[in-house]
Order: C-alpha cells, then structure tokens, then sequence
C-alpha cells in the first residue's frame, strides 16, 4: 500500500509538469517510474459541459474492478495539463457502470482540453480521450426593473 500512494505521488508530480501531445497519450516518463499502461479501457462516456462560468466534468466507467484514484486534468493548449483534483476509484466485482463527477470552479477563459487519469493500485494507468469545452466566463446581464416598495 505505501509503495501505491508513493507511485500516485509520483505520478502527481509528474501530471502537474510533464509536457505532453494531445495525440499522444503514452507518456514515457510514467513508465520510467513504475508504472504500466492498463491495457483494459473501462471508459464509457465522458463530458466535460460549461454552465454559468464553471466546467461540470462527469465521466462513467463500466465493470472497474481496480481500486485506485482518477485525476481530473485540463490544459489551455491542448499540450501542457494540470491536475485539477482527485477523486478515489471504486472497484467493484459487480458488473455495474459508476459515474463520477468533478467541478472546475475557475476554468479558463475560450476554450478548455480535459481528460482523465485512471490510476490503479497496481500501478498501471490510462488516460480518457481529451474532450474541449468552450467557456464563456463574461457576467450575465439581465433584464427588467426593480422597484423599491419601501416608503
């Protein structure tokens, strides 16, 4: 178990400055530390949407029978990402799909590349496909008038 929380660590570090293609998703450096590409792509959906100047990111994941944690990542460019935050992954032997979700409350502004880290306690990983999102952080106006009944 500590060797599995030193290699998510790791891992960490290295989503936070690692520099990678969009295309590529086989990241050399991830290897070099320990850890394998999962061959099993549990992925079903994943849609990051914008609403009301916050990016709502919600994935599904079908028969994960691996514990582990997911990193909910997004880059400006499509080539340099951040981890954004984590959330643990639930393995389950029941033959069930399990929705997760995560809120990006300050997403920047035009246009958004996020993806999702799939780490195991066995040390593999997968990344999802990047999705791109379009923001509009400009305030909203609105209509109508106000009255003031107190006199």
């Amino acid at each position: 178990m500590k060797t599995f929380y030193i290699s998510i660590l790791t891992l960490l570090s290295l989503a936070l400055t690692t520099t990678v293609e969009a295309q590529t998703l086989e990241k050399a450096p991830m290897s070099k530390q320990g850890m394998k590409q999962d061959s099993l792509n549990t992925f079903m959906s994943f849609s990051p949407v914008s609403v009301d100047g916050k990016v709502y990111v919600r994935w599904m994941v079908k028969n994960d029978r691996k514990d582990g944690l997911f990193v909910v990542e997004r880059s400006e460019d499509g080539q340099e990402y951040e981890a954004l935050g984590v959330k643990d992954r639930v393995g389950s032997q029941l033959d069930v799909n399990l929705f997760y979700s995560y809120v990006d409350e300050y997403p920047v502004q035009g246009y958004g590349h996020y993806r999702i880290l799939q780490v195991g306690q066995d040390n593999t990983y997968r990344y999802s496909d990047v999705v791109k999102t379009k923001t509009d952080l400009q305030p909203k106006t609105t209509t109508g008038s106000a009255t003031n009944d107190s006199k």
